[in-house]
């Protein structure tokens, strides 16, 4: 995990106010997002997590969401997400939907 990544991901877990480059993470006590490039690509509302590409299946905000704990993987030049590690129940992902998880 890059140090850009570190930071992004202690600021949502400390549900505080962060930017450094392209990445911002906006918070308050109840309700976190992470902004990449002017896209949302990451929600927390309560207990509620979800998750898009919003429209740019990049390494980039493949990466991000990977440090924020979505299991994301690419094949055959698709990429896909599971709830576990091995891939299993892997879902194939579309770059313009929001997947809770």
């Amino acid at each position: 995990m890059r140090k850009i990544e570190k930071e992004m991901l202690a600021a949502v877990c400390e549900h505080r106010n962060w930017g450094s480059g392209n990445t911002v993470v906006v918070a308050d006590k109840d309700y976190v997002q992470v902004i990449l490039h002017g896209s949302i690509i990451y929600e927390c509302k309560g207990v509620e997590e979800a998750f898009t590409l919003a429209g740019w299946d990049t390494d980039v905000t493949r990466n991000r969401l990977r440090a924020l704990g979505v299991n994301l993987f690419r094949k055959n030049g698709k990429t896909y997400a599971s709830k576990c590690k091995s891939g299993a129940n892997a879902i194939e992902i579309d770059k313009n939907e929001w997947y809770n998880f």
